[in-house]
């Protein structure tokens, strides 16, 4: 997915600077303009959901230490448990 915005960005400034001289139409132009800034949007929102993945996969290392944690402590917790039972 991060690959297909560049391409569409530089895609985008190729077909704006291949009209430009050739004297392209003022809603060519819009037109062009119009899909590189969808082009860029995308990118941004790209970023966002990657930083957001990023994040979700730190908190779940987070998450699953402290659950490794949490059962060693009830491991001893039993284990002092039976022993008070003697």
């Amino acid at each position: 997915m991060r690959k297909i915005f560049p391409l569409i960005i530089i895609s985008s400034f190729v077909m704006i600077l291949g009209c430009g001289p050739k004297g392209a139409s003022k809603k060519t132009m819009d037109e062009l303009n119009e899909v590189k800034w969808a082009a860029e949007s995308a990118e941004e929102k790209a970023e966002n959901l990657e930083r957001e993945r990023e994040r979700a996969v730190d908190e779940k290392s987070d998450k699953e230490f402290r659950i490794t944690e949490l059962e060693s402590e009830l491991v001893s917790l039993e284990k002092e448990s039976l022993k008070k039972k003697k």
